[in-house]
C-alpha cells in the first residue's frame, strides 16, 4: 500500500510509524513479543562484527562538553562466551569515570548482576563497598533502620565489632 511509513517532521524529529514525532526520534509499532534468538523488538541495533565473544550492539549516551562531543554512558548487549554457536548473551552498563568509559555493571545471561565485577558468581556479586541508609535483611523483609538482620544462623568470617550503643 502507500501508507507513510517514516515522516522527518519540519523541525526535524522523525517519526518511523507516526505522522507526529514528539522526540528527535520516535518509534512507534505493536507490541513484539520477545523469546527465542530471532525475536529483535521494536528497534534493533546489531553489529556486524564477527561472531565473537564480548561483540554486540551498543547504545551510548553522550553530549557536549567544552572542547567537543563527550561518551557520558552506555548500555551493550553483547556475546558472553567465545563458544562457536552459543547464543548466551549479557547486558552491560557502562559509565565514564574520569574521561574512561568503562563498565560497572552488569548482568548476565542466567540473571545474575555483578556491580563492579564482569563475572558475577551468585544471584547479586559486589566488588567493593556497600552503603545501606536503612536495614539488611537476610531472609527476612522490613528489616529496623540501622541492622543487619536475618532469619537463620550467622557466619562472621573476619572481624566483628559491636558499640555499646553509647
Amino acid at each position: 500500500s502507500s501508507a507513510e511509513r517514516m515522516r522527518i517532521d519540519t523541525t526535524g524529529n522523525v517519526g518511523i510509524g507516526t505522522t507526529g514525532p514528539g522526540a528527535t526520534l520516535e518509534v512507534q509499532a505493536a507490541n513484539v513479543p520477545l523469546g527465542g534468538s530471532t525475536a529483535y523488538g521494536n528497534l534493533n541495533v546489531r553489529s556486524t562484527d564477527s561472531v565473537a565473544i564480548d561483540k554486540g550492539g551498543s547504545i551510548t549516551l553522550s553530549g557536549n562538553r567544552d572542547n567537543g562531543q563527550l561518551v557520558f554512558g552506555a548500555i551493550v548487549g553483547r556475546k558472553q562466551t567465545a563458544t562457536t554457536n552459543a547464543s548466551d548473551g549479557y547486558l552491560g552498563f557502562w559509565t565514564n569515570n574520569a574521561g574512561t568509559v568503562g563498565e560497572k555493571m552488569r548482568i548476565t545471561d542466567t540473571g545474575n548482576v555483578g556491580i563492579g565485577t564482569t563475572s558475577p558468581a551468585t544471584t547479586l556479586s559486589v566488588s567493593g563497598s556497600g552503603y545501606f541508609t536503612s536495614g539488611l535483611g537476610v531472609g527476612l523483609l522490613n528489616t529496623s533502620a540501622g541492622t543487619l538482620q536475618t532469619s537463620g544462623a550467622a557466619t562472621i568470617g573476619a572481624n566483628l565489632s559491636v558499640p555499646d550503643g553509647s
